[in-house]
């Protein structure tokens, strides 16, 4: 990572600064340890150097090479939220690592999705057990479901932000779904909540430690 990262300045969501290969590392808390990547764990920390600061780390970190749509459709937890973005027509966009900038040019560009996954046990709650439940509850047209005009769909994508959002890169601020005609409200203060409704004071959160 080009920049001195002391453990006093990693908090929950990524390092603030990219490593050699442009991506962020994750990070989180077990009890006492810093997590990377939810995979290594910091066990000798801020061991300085005269050009930086070392962290000695209980295991290698592979690169990441899984795609968004992967890591959702391996996690079996989010088997109906993994079938509702394929339904929907969205796992071509959501496969997508880099696209080509110019046509006809080698310069390629990063791609940078965030999703609010929903869990099984979350639908479940609302009597959907598959994936016809799931369309059924959210239109009545289940044969259209791959257009914009669509309940279902409409659904699914709302779930689907631009952009590459760890917990410490948001805002409080309003954030764009992928057709950018429709936003997500997150407000932070004792907690990250998602289109807080100030009357009631209610809100959807994060399961962190799913993060």
């Amino acid at each position: 990572i080009l920049a001195e990262i002391g453990s006093s300045d990693i908090g929950l969501g990524a390092i603030r600064v990219a490593n050699a290969l442009g991506d962020k590392l994750a990070t989180e808390f077990v009890g006492a340890d810093i997590l990377i990547n939810k995979t290594a764990i910091i066990i000798d920390r801020d061991i300085k150097a005269a050009n930086g600061v070392i962290h000695e780390i209980d295991r290698v970190i592979e690169p990441i090479s899984t795609n968004i749509l992967e890591l959702v459709e391996a996690n079996p937890d989010l088997s109906l939220f993994a079938e509702g973005l394929k339904k929907a027509g969205l796992s071509d966009t959501l496969s997508l690592v880099d696209f080509t900038y110019i046509e006809g040019s080698d310069k390629k560009v990063r791609t940078g999705f965030t999703l609010l996954a929903v869990p099984d046990t979350i639908f479940n709650r609302y009597g959907i057990y598959t994936i016809d439940d799931m369309v059924n509850y959210f239109t009545d047209e289940p044969n259209m479901v791959t257009d914009v005009q669509n309940g279902f769909y409409q659904f699914m994508e709302y779930h689907c932000l631009n952009g590459t959002n760890f917990l410490s890169d948001f805002n409080t601020e309003l954030y764009p779904i992928l057709s950018f005609n429709n936003n997500v409200l997150v407000t932070i203060d004792t907690d990250y909540r998602l289109n807080n409704n100030s009357e009631t004071d209610t809100y959807t959160g994060f399961l962190i430690e799913q993060s």
